[in-house]
């Protein structure tokens, strides 16, 4: 699943958001390959950046919604600072 947001602060767009979701696996490490991949063949300009939860999860845990609320809040945080 792909999602596409324009992410805003007030009036001003800083950036857009992309999500990408593998339905079928909530264990990160087992689908992070095939994702790098996918990545690398729609955005090949962006492929060399990791999403922190890949970077923080060496072992397989189940990926929550939690997760998901901490990268759109680094995402936040990154867009907040862009001028």
């Amino acid at each position: 699943m792909i999602r596409v947001g324009t992410a805003t602060q007030g009036t001003t767009v800083k950036g857009v958001v992309v999500e990408i979701e593998y339905d079928p696996s909530i264990i990160v490490i087992q689908c992070k390959d095939m994702m790098i991949e996918f990545v690398k063949s729609v955005f090949n300009k962006y492929h060399e950046t990791l999403p922190e939860i890949f970077k923080i999860t060496e072992k397989p845990e189940s990926y929550t919604a939690l997760d998901t609320m901490w990268q759109y809040l680094g995402i936040a945080t990154k867009l907040r600072k862009k001028t």
